[in-house]
């Protein structure tokens, strides 16, 4: 079967650290979805790239962004996504979403935001990676509310959000070779 693969970036955008992802997971043909409308994304810290992502409209326009984007394909998409990535993905993964259909598989890096929509099942394979904790917020009751639900995977970690984002002091390498391996392994 034929498809698309779309990362959906985090806060920090499309930049030399994602690019260099995408290159570890030894993917070719990637399309790059972004908050800044494929503008070349640098920030000297976490702050400015949150203030420039709210500046944007934040996760309720980046999932507009990422919707829009969904309506106009006309192969079915594979999703990877990281941080507010990721929450825009949840957001569109059910059937009400009208955009589901157009999606075969998801895979979401410690989506935050998940915690302001439980309520949602999605309709397509999708995995969860969760870090070993969020800090602002329980992680705990989120992952009870969303365990056993239908078509969804979650894992566990005890790493910290943003390890898989070498900007971040968050980042860790062992970890990032792991899930590069599995993005690999989920994609042939």
């Amino acid at each position: 079967m034929s498809y698309k693969i779309i990362f959906v970036a985090d806060i920090f955008g499309k930049n030399q650290n994602l690019q260099t992802l995408i290159n570890d997971c030894l993917i070719d043909d990637v399309y790059i979805l972004d908050p800044y409308q494929g503008q070349e994304a640098s920030f000297d810290d976490e702050s400015l790239a949150y203030q420039a992502f709210i500046d944007q409209g934040g996760l309720e326009s980046y999932t507009l962004q990422l919707k829009q984007y969904l309506e106009q394909q006309t192969e079915p998409v594979k999703l990877i996504g990281f941080s507010a990535g990721a929450s825009a993905i949840w957001q569109l993964l059910s059937e009400s979403s009208g955009v589901s259909h157009k999606i075969i598989d998801a895979m979401c890096f410690y989506p935050g935001q998940i915690r302001y929509f439980t309520d949602i099942v999605p309709a397509v394979n999708t995995h969860i990676i969760f870090p070993g904790f969020e800090s602002h917020f329980e992680l705990e009751p989120i992952i009870d509310n969303l365990r056993n639900r239908q078509n969804l995977s979650l894992i566990n970690t005890d790493l910290e959000h943003g390890f898989m984002n070498k900007q971040k002091t968050t980042f860790n390498q062992e970890a990032y070779e792991h899930f590069c391996q599995f993005i690999v392994n989920t994609n042939q």
